[in-house]
């Protein structure tokens, strides 16, 4: 109700059973309305995602990524959890598929990681360990990179 009031949908005001937002949370609010278009930023502010204030580690996720389908499975893990990522770099190569051995080729990807808050980036980030130490057909690596 609170960001309906503020983007003038509705008078302000809670009726029980419900509670005032937090301020502390008014912030967070606005940049994800403002972010999504449902609310106009003032003028001559930059937009700036939410997600760029939050908790962030960076990982390397390596082995058969795309052949096993682990990359969409992390993917949809994170944004799922709530979280938010941005791939800094990847790596792929196509299978060797002229030999009679059928070579599969390793990938890699680094990628921040957001949560809302530590305890939603340590939980997605669990989350991720589980998935590659589950997909043994993916033969797959989580590595934390230190931030510089």
């Amino acid at each position: 109700k609170w960001a309906l009031a503020a983007m003038g949908k509705t008078k302000s005001g809670i009726r029980q059973p419900l509670v005032e937002l937090g301020e502390d949370f008014h912030q967070r609010v606005t940049s994800s309305l403002q972010q999504g278009g449902c609310l106009e930023k003032p003028a001559g502010e930059k937009g700036v995602p939410i997600s760029n204030s939050w908790p962030t580690r960076t990982l390397l996720m390596q082995g058969h990524l795309f052949d096993s389908g682990l990359i969409n499975q992390a993917l949809e893990v994170i944004e799922q959890r709530g979280g938010d990522f941005l791939i800094q770099d990847f790596s792929a190569q196509p299978n060797d598929q002229r030999t009679e051995f059928n070579f599969k080729r390793t990938s890699s990807v680094k990628l921040d990681v957001m949560g809302s808050d530590d305890a939603a980036l340590d939980d997605i980030i669990g989350r991720l360990r589980t998935l590659v130490d589950v997909m043994e057909s993916a033969e797959g690596s989580l590595t934390e990179v230190p931030s510089s």
